[in-house]
């Protein structure tokens, strides 16, 4: 495993960030940050064999001309990797 997960994996377990936890909500913007977050806390609940529900949520504010394709990138990940996805729409403008 990297190196670089390991220590998420450590610091997931050293600070009990998902003891007594049933659900886990991520925030997915379709960006490299939100992607690797959502991608690293799904292998490390499927390794440990937690009970814990992934739920994506991606908002899409509508201001720039590609939020439609990040909101359908969002979706497709998520169905991929069976979690489940909810998109809000609002009205920034």
């Amino acid at each position: 495993m990297n190196e670089f997960i390991e220590k998420i994996y450590r610091y997931i377990e050293k600070n009990k960030m998902l003891l007594d936890c049933e659900r886990v909500v991520v925030g997915l913007s379709g960006g490299a940050d939100s992607v690797c977050l959502l991608i690293v806390l799904k292998k490390y609940i499927e390794s440990r064999h937690l009970a814990i529900d992934i739920n994506a949520v991606h908002v899409n504010h509508g201001i720039r001309q590609e939020a439609g394709e990040d909101e359908e990138f969002a979706r497709a990940l998520c169905e991929r990797m069976s979690v489940t996805f909810t998109a809000c729409h609002i009205d920034a403008l």
